[in-house]
C-alpha cells in the first residue's frame, strides 16, 4: 500500500482561484498523465468549509490557540474603534464550554468496554468464536496504528472528532516492506515480511478535500488528500519551500477490483505561489490489495452532530462575554468632565470670574487635577466623572448564564450538568428521572453508530488479509439508568421470581440481564461470557433439583400411599417405639436393695 506516512503537517487548502476550461479539456483528453495542472487538483468538494472546520477546531481547543485568533472570531461592535477593538481582542479569554460537552459525551459513551469478536459459537450464543488469527487481532487491538494507540483509544478520537466536525476519517495501510522487493507467493511469505500486519490511525478531516460516494455502498468511488507542510532541514538552515502533496486514491472497476492510489507533489517558494495552470508532476503511484478505497468515513447523524448544535452558542457566548469584559473595563477608569457655568451674567445675577470668559478653561481642570490635585472653578463650574450605571452589564451577565445553560440543555436534554442551586431550573425527580433516560437513549445511539464503525473496520482487516470472518461487536450497549440498590434487591429474589416464572431460559436471561447490569463497565466480554456459563450452569442444576421435588409432589399425587390398616391417615406407618429395659428386682430394706444380676 501506500508508504507508512501517518504524521503530516496539515493546512487547509486555500480558496483555489477559477479553473479555466481549457484545462480540463486537457485533462479529459489524458487522465493518466504525469503531470496535472494545479487547479484541477485543487478542486474542493461543495461540502468542504476549510473555514468552518477550523473554526470548530479552535473552538475545541481554546486556551492560548484560540486566543492568539481571536481578532478572527470575534466581531468588531458599531461605533467600536479600531483601537478598542484590538485591545478587547488582546484582553479577551475564551471558556471552553465546547470541549467540556464533547468529552463528557465521549467518557460516556465509552463507560462500558468495547471489543470485536467472530461471531458466536453455534452451540453457545453468548461467547465468542475463535480469532482467524490469534496473533495478530490481539495485537492489533493493543497497537492499532504501531504506534501504541489501542483499538478503544482509535475509537475514542474517532468519536471525538465525528462530534465536532460529524464525520472522521480512518485509514487502514499495511506497512512498506520496501521498494524493489520481490512480490510475496504465499501467505507465509507475507507474514515472515509482516506485509499483512495492517494497521489503522485516523487522519484530519481536513485532508479530504474532494471525493466521490457510490451510494449504494457508502464507499468512496475516489478521494483526493491535501497536505501541506515546509520544512526546515538542518538548524543551520532557514525553512525550504512550501511543499503540496495531492494523493489521489481511486478503484478499478471489474470483479478483482482493487484500490490504486497516486501521488502529484508541488513544491514553490512562498513569494511565487502555483497558479491554476502550473503543472503538478507525478511523485509515485502505486497498487494495492484493498478492495475498497481504504478510507473509512465514520459519519453521524445531524441530530448527534454536537458541533453543529453547540458550536454556534459557543462563538456568541464568548462574543458576548469579550463584549462584556471590554465594556467593564473600559468603565473601570472614569472619564472625567467639565460642565462650564455661563460666560455672560444673568440678569441681576453676579458678575462671573475672569476666568469664565476663557474658553480653554475645560481643558485645564484635567491637567490641574492630574497635576496638583486641585481645581480652579468658576461658581457656575461643574466637575465630575462620566461612568455607566450597569444596568446593561447586570443584563449581558444574566443572558450569559442562559447561554450557557442552553449550551449543556441542547446535547443532555436538561441533565445533571445545569447548576443545582439554579431555583429557576428546580426540577422534580420524576423530571430527572426522564432526563438520565434520555441522554441514555443519546448515548446508545453514539454507541450503535461506534459498534457499527468497528464492524466495518474489522471486516476490512480480514477481508484484505484473505479471512473470511463475520465480526460481531461487544459492549457500549446499556446506557439505561438502573438503581443499584434495586437491582441487589431484585438479584437477592431470583429464587422466588424463578418460582413465580417456572422457566429455566427465563431464569437464565434474567440473571445474565442483571449481572450484565451490576458489572456494566467492569469486566470484558470473555470474562463476561465466563460468569455467564458460570450462572448457566448453577440455574440449570438449581433447576433439576426443582423438577426432581415437582416429580415427587406429582407421583405423590397421582400414587398416595395406601391406607392404614390399623387406621392411620394415608397409609403412614406409626414410629416403633424403643422398649425399656425391665426393671430388677429388689428385697429386703426398707429403701430395697438392687440384687445383682
Amino acid at each position: 500500500a501506500l508508504p507508512d506516512k501517518q504524521t503530516v503537517t496539515t493546512h487547509y487548502l486555500p480558496v483555489p482561484t477559477a479553473v479555466p476550461e481549457v484545462l480540463v479539456q486537457n485533462l479529459t483528453s489524458s487522465p493518466e498523465a504525469d503531470s496535472v495542472p494545479y487547479g484541477i487538483l485543487a478542486q474542493r468538494n461543495d461540502a468542504y468549509d476549510a473555514e468552518i472546520l477550523e473554526k470548530v477546531e479552535d473552538l475545541y481547543i481554546g486556551g492560548f490557540e484560540i486566543q492568539k485568533k481571536a481578532r478572527k472570531h470575534l466581531i468588531q461592535l458599531e461605533g467600536e474603534s479600531v483601537q478598542k477593538f484590538q485591545e478587547r481582542a488582546k484582553i479577551t479569554s475564551y471558556v471552553a464550554f465546547f470541549s467540556q460537552i464533547v468529552d463528557q459525551f465521549v467518557s460516556d459513551v465509552f463507560v462500558q468496554p468495547l471489543s470485536i469478536k467472530p461471531a458466536a459459537d453455534s452451540d453457545n450464543p453468548n461467547t465468542p468464536g475463535s480469532l482467524p488469527d490469534k496473533d495478530y487481532y490481539p495485537e492489533f487491538e493493543k497497537n492499532a496504528d504501531r504506534r501504541g494507540t489501542s483499538f478503544v483509544d482509535l475509537m475514542k478520537e474517532t468519536l471525538r472528532t465525528a462530534l465536532k466536525h460529524r464525520r472522521a476519517l480512518v485509514i487502514v495501510d499495511a506497512p512498506d516492506t520496501g521498494i524493489g522487493e520481490p512480490v510475496p507467493m504465499s501467505l507465509a511469505e507475507e507474514d515472515a515480511k509482516g506485509a499483512r500486519r495492517l494497521y489503522a490511525y485516523e487522519t484530519p478531516v481536513s485532508r479530504l478535500i474532494d471525493w466521490k460516494i457510490d451510494e449504494s455502498s457508502n464507499r468512496y468511488v475516489w478521494a483526493v488528500l491535501y497536505d501541506r507542510e515546509q520544512v526546515r532541514e538542518t538548524p543551520w538552515s532557514t525553512k525550504g519551500p512550501i511543499r503540496e502533496t495531492f494523493t489521489i486514491w481511486t478503484i478499478d472497476d471489474g470483479k478483482g477490483a482493487t484500490a490504486n492510489w497516486a501521488r502529484y507533489v508541488c513544491a514553490y517558494k512562498p513569494e511565487d505561489p502555483p497558479q491554476p495552470d502550473t503543472l503538478v508532476k507525478l511523485e509515485e503511484r502505486g497498487t494495492t490489495s484493498f478492495r475498497r478505497i481504504p478510507i473509512l468515513k465514520f459519519e453521524l447523524s445531524h441530530g448527534l452532530h454536537v458541533g453543529n448544535k453547540v458550536g454556534p452558542q459557543a462563538v456568541e457566548h464568548w462574543q458576548r462575554r469579550s463584549a462584556l469584559i471590554g465594556a467593564q473595563n473600559r468603565s473601570l477608569v472614569a472619564i472625567p468632565f467639565v460642565k462650564r457655568g455661563p460666560q455672560a451674567p444673568e440678569v441681576g445675577g453676579p458678575i462671573p470670574a475672569d476666568i469664565s470668559a476663557d474658553q480653554g478653561r475645560g481643558n485645564r481642570p484635567v491637567s490641574t487635577f492630574n497635576s496638583k490635585g486641585y481645581l480652579e472653578l468658576d461658581a457656575g463650574d461643574e466637575f465630575g466623572f462620566a461612568e455607566p450605571e450597569g444596568r446593561c452589564y447586570a443584563l449581558v451577565d444574566a443572558q450569559l448564564e442562559k447561554l450557557r445553560e442552553m449550551m449543556f440543555q441542547v446535547v443532555f436534554q436538561m441533565a445533571a450538568s445545569v447548576q443545582r442551586n439554579n431555583t429557576t431550573m428546580g426540577r422534580s425527580g420524576a423530571s430527572k428521572q426522564k432526563d438520565e433516560d434520555l441522554t441514555g437513549r443519546v448515548l446508545r445511539a453514539l454507541g450503535h453508530v461506534v459498534r457499527e464503525f468497528g464492524v466495518e473496520l474489522f471486516d476490512l482487516l480480514s477481508a484484505t488479509r484473505g479471512e473470511d470472518t463475520h465480526w460481531t461487536p461487544h459492549g457500549l450497549d446499556a446506557y439505561d439508568s438502573e438503581d443499584r440498590e434495586a437491582l441487589l434487591e431484585e438479584a437477592v429474589g431470583l429464587d422466588e421470581i424463578a418460582n413465580a416464572i417456572p422457566s429455566e431460559t427465563f431464569h437464565i436471561a434474567h440473571a445474565r440481564s442483571i449481572a450484565e447490569k451490576l458489572l456494566k463497565g467492569a469486566v470484558d466480554v470473555e470474562t463476561l461470557a465466563t460468569i455467564v456459563d458460570e450462572l448457566s450452569d448453577g440455574i440449570k442444576a438449581k433447576h433439576e433439583i426443582m423438577d426432581l421435588k415437582r416429580d415427587a409432589e406429582k407421583e405423590q399425587i397421582l400414587n398416595p400411599d395406601p391406607p392404614d390398616p390399623m387406621g392411620g391417615k394415608g397409609g403412614a406407618i406409626p414410629p416403633i417405639k424403643k422398649a425399656m429395659p425391665p426393671k430388677a428386682p429388689t428385697v429386703g430394706g426398707k429403701n430395697g436393695t438392687r440384687v445383682p444380676s
